[in-house]
């Protein structure tokens, strides 16, 4: 068993790193109709206004309500709240201390390794991609290992349990 100190990321870093993933896999969505309106606006400049409306206030509007919707799903806290994490062969347990006493645990939750679907490696952190929705993933930051050697051991224990590395 693999245990890791307490831990967390911003909401910030998780919120770029969500805007990230959904406008790579969106944004043909969002550029097409702009297109269209900039297209059609060589016909009549009307269009050109609606383009205008539609860059600078619907777009907006449909993101931020898109972000907000996947912004709220309950493994945000999973990657924001500060939490230890022990990993073994069957999954992840995030344990969340208390704010006053560090060694109390106030709460728990058990992530097993048939709900990832696979994790994805960045620079910086790794990106447990969860089976039960699109947009739904944990972060964890390199620097929650002490050292190379806690993460390629957790790395190979995902392995085992039949996670795919990207």
């Amino acid at each position: 068993m693999l245990s890791l100190p307490v831990f967390c990321i911003s909401s910030s870093d998780y919120s770029r790193i969500l805007v990230c993933r959904y406008l790579a896999s969106v944004w043909w969505a969002y550029a097409i109709p702009a297109l269209v309106l900039v297209g059609l606006g060589f016909t009549d400049i009307r269009f050109l206004f609606l383009a205008a409306i539609y860059v600078f206030l619907i777009i907006p509007a449909f993101a931020a309500f898109s972000l907000i919707t996947y912004g709220l799903f309950p493994e945000n806290r999973l990657s924001i709240m500060p939490h230890r994490l022990d990993v073994d062969e069957e999954g992840l347990t995030f344990l969340f201390p208390n704010q006053e006493d560090p060694e109390s645990i106030i709460q728990t939750q058990r992530i097993l390794w048939s709900e990832i679907a696979r994790i994805n490696p960045t620079a910086k952190r790794l990106i447990l991609c969860l089976k039960n929705g699109r947009f739904r993933f944990i972060v964890i930051p390199y620097t929650a290992f002490s050292n190379p050697e806690q993460l390629l051991q957790f790395m190979d224990i995902a392995r085992r349990g039949s996670v795919s590395v990207e």
